[in-house]
């Protein structure tokens, strides 16, 4: 419904496009010098090993957990048993990964040679496309991406599952992206303090110098079962409230031809108007129950059949007829004051006490008078904002 400026999507994508790059590309060094060492086991090639896997630069988390792809997790069971453990405790100590009744599949050429070819088919430009080029673009990648293998083997799931790892990006303190980037400081970076499928509630991202508190939730546009190479595309990841994300979209898989992605425009860009139909004259007397809100579509300039459609999938019909009490205080508040009154009160309310006035444009008027957002750029920032605009001009409150 509301979207996120051009200049704020444009600088979050460059640094998620930065940072998921580099986190990336580690693995996929790392998992490459596994496989190159997969079927090796002298001490000469132990002592190889840790020497090239010390001379990659990055982070010591991401090594070891690239390492530990290749082996089985360890369980109280399996690290009771004999003393050992399956994970990999040490760059310097790398004998689990020798040792082949520990690994997840067996050594055999032609898996080895499949993930290679899996690796290596996510060049630099490819990554980087994946992660911040605009929806269209993004399935054009991943039905490329199909084609070239069109048959996939467990191994080669669980690798994609792993390079693009949102379980990872997602959490909370995370090991591998806490620092410098994750969910947090993505939804942090696009400041949408109201879900941008419904702004009705607030979706807000709130952190200290020591935690992180609360975020919005992240709903994937296109579906990670369905398209697993866009987990962690930048413009796949939606902020919204848990009613719209959980409770109504759901696993209801969408489309760019037959539902509305808010970063690409907004009902307000396209002429989608919030609006009122009272059912009798009693409407006008603050009878909330005989009024009607719909989002009138009948003007709308491009994106019809998405607009409908995420009007349906978000039942913003019916849930913003719960609001009729709004639009019941602005029909009042419009009775009450007529031209002349609203001029008064910018005159002789809006002024300090050396007579210097607050407001002197609509926009600040209507922002100390209504408590919302004017600017349609920033309907993202509160809740109902575009909502209670859309009603003001209606009820000529605003021009």
């Amino acid at each position: 419904m509301v979207s996120i400026s051009d200049k704020i999507l444009k600088s979050a994508s460059i640094n998620h496009t930065k940072y998921i790059t580099e986190v990336f590309t580690l693995k996929k060094e790392v998992l490459k010098l596994c496989l190159d060492f997969y079927g090796k086991r002298s001490k000469i090639h132990k002592k190889k090993f840790n020497l090239d896997l010390t001379n990659i630069e990055g982070s010591y988390v991401v090594k070891i957990q690239s390492i530990n792809w290749f082996l089985e997790k360890s369980t109280t069971k399996t690290k009771n048993r004999k003393g050992v453990s399956r994970k990999v405790k040490s760059i310097n100590k790398t004998d689990n990964f020798f040792n082949s009744q520990f690994r997840i599949f067996p050594n055999k050429l032609n898996i080895i040679n499949e993930l290679k070819k899996q690796l290596d088919y996510f060049n630099t430009t490819r990554i980087r496309n994946l992660l911040i080029e605009k929806p269209c673009f993004l399935i054009n990648e991943s039905d490329k991406y199909d084609s070239t293998f069109n048959k996939k083997t467990t191994q080669t799931k669980r690798l994609i599952s792993f390079l693009f790892d949102y379980s990872e990006f997602s959490k909370k303190n995370s090991s591998v992206y806490s620092q410098n980037w994750g969910a947090y400081k993505l939804t942090e970076a696009l400041s949408a303090r109201s879900c941008l499928y419904c702004n009705r509630n607030y979706t807000l991202t709130v952190t200290n110098c020591v935690e992180k508190i609360i975020r919005p939730e992240i709903d994937h546009f296109f579906p990670q079962s369905k398209y697993p190479l866009l987990t962690l595309s930048f413009y796949n990841m939606i902020p919204s409230c848990h009613i719209c994300n959980s409770n109504l979209k759901g696993d209801i898989p969408f489309k760019l031809d037959s539902h509305f992605h808010p970063y690409l425009s907004s009902f307000e860009k396209e002429n989608a108007k919030f609006t009122y139909k009272p059912r009798n004259p009693m409407a006008f007397f603050g009878d909330k129950k005989e009024l009607k809100l719909k989002i009138d579509t009948s003007n709308i300039l491009n994106l019809n059949n998405q607009i409908k459609e995420n009007i349906k999938v978000f039942k913003l019909d019916h849930i913003y007829n719960d609001y009729k009490y709004i639009v019941k205080c602005f029909i009042k508040l419009q009775r009450k004051t007529n031209k002349k009154k609203i001029r008064d009160i910018y005159k002789n309310v809006f002024i300090d006490n050396q007579g210097n006035q607050w407001a002197n444009s609509e926009k600040e008027l209507y922002e100390l008078a209504i408590r919302n957002h004017y600017n349609p750029d920033d309907f993202n920032k509160k809740p109902l904002a575009k909502f209670e605009k859309d009603i003001a001009k209606e009820i000529g409150l605003i021009k």
